[in-house]
């Protein structure tokens, strides 16, 4: 006699209320976990890219007007400045492999920062430890959305899922290190 248990045949998906990507930066050589979409509290989808851009236009518009610089005249910086949803993962030797483990980014000032994660993904107050093989040079891609079906007797089942994906290439977060500019 052969079993067979009934399965979902289809399911409605909403839009995603969160998505996370885990990329490569060669340039950088790190790995990031990006929070590109977070649930708001207000239960809304925050576009974690469109709030650091008002952020940086507030910054600017407060910020006092830069003083005067000599022609042709440079400037060291120890780093450039990483945005506030790129969360660095860190190879960590453990066992016979490496891992990738949540990070700090360096700020402009020499001191270390962690960045909090605004979403479900990425919690904060949990551990992140990855095998380093889990996030391929074409990157991951992680969404979190509403599921939906009605099952054989007709009863309806909502919950919330989580997807994984392979994404379209490599990232770049524009971190540099030691730089002179203009």
């Amino acid at each position: 006699m052969l079993f067979l248990p009934p399965a979902l045949v289809k399911s409605l998906e909403s839009r995603p209320l969160e998505e996370v990507l885990f990329l490569r930066d060669e340039m950088a050589n790190m790995a990031w976990a990006v929070e590109r979409l977070v649930e708001s509290p207000a239960d809304q989808r925050l576009n974690r890219f469109e709030a650091y851009q008002e952020q940086q236009r507030r910054r600017e518009q407060d910020a006092p007007p830069p003083p005067e610089v000599a022609p042709g005249a440079l400037r060291y910086r120890l780093s450039t400045d990483v945005p506030d949803y790129w969360i660095p993962l860190i190879p960590v030797r453990a066992g016979q492999g490496l891992r990738l483990q949540r990070g700090a980014v360096l700020k402009t000032d020499g001191s270390a920062a962690h960045i909090p994660s605004l979403g479900r993904i990425l919690e904060t107050g949990q551990a992140l430890s990855l095998y380093e093989e889990e996030v391929p040079r074409e990157g991951i891609r992680v969404t979190r959305s509403y599921q939906f079906t009605r099952w054989a007797d007709g009863s309806s089942h909502l919950w919330i899922g989580r997807r994984k994906g392979v994404r379209s290439g490599e990232g770049s977060s524009g971190l540099r290190f030691d730089s002179l500019e203009p």
